[in-house]
């Protein structure tokens, strides 16, 4: 189980390049089923959202900015596997 670390995406319902989004945080979903995500909408937020948001999608890896629009599938396995073996040292 991936309960270490937690990946967020902020999207915007109107923002055109957010439905990619929506479909990266299936895919990671899949790849990596233990792993917290949230897929956050800015307009209708759950919660406070962060300063370092300023632009969607944004993805935010345990808090750290690791993409400003939707990075490739190679690059957000990579990202994520980093996470988890910092998480497990």
């Amino acid at each position: 189980m991936h309960n270490n670390i937690h990946l967020e995406i902020y999207i915007d319902r109107n923002c055109p390049n957010c439905e990619t989004s929506v479909d990266l945080a299936s895919w990671v979903r899949k790849n990596f089923p233990g792993l917290s995500i949230k897929v956050i909408d800015i307009a209708h937020p759950t919660g406070k959202i962060p300063e370092t948001v300023y632009a969607v999608p944004t993805y935010l890896l345990d808090g750290e900015i690791i993409s400003l629009g939707n990075p490739a599938r190679h690059d957000l396995r990579l990202r994520i596997e980093e996470g988890l073996d910092s998480a497990d040292r």
